[in-house]
């Protein structure tokens, strides 16, 4: 069984088809693995969960409030 390809980051292009919805904090949180499956999903993963039960390891999207949210450079 092979594992899904990990991204960092979501895709930025500009063809409509590359289009991802919105994640909220998540698309710019240092703590944010998206994670792909074999059949086209994505999914947003809070590495902060690793480490503390506060955070949920796969919260819904879109997140509008985030206490362990910290910016990307």
């Amino acid at each position: 069984m092979s594992r899904a390809p990990t991204e960092r980051r979501r895709s930025t292009g500009s063809d409509a088809s590359d289009e991802v919805p919105q994640a909220g904090l998540c698309d710019r949180c240092t703590y944010c693995r998206i994670r792909s499956s074999a059949r086209g999903g994505r999914f947003y993963q809070c590495l902060r969960a690793d480490d503390d039960p506060h955070y949920t390891r796969y919260p819904r999207i879109p997140v509008a409030h985030c206490s362990g949210f910290s910016a990307a450079d």
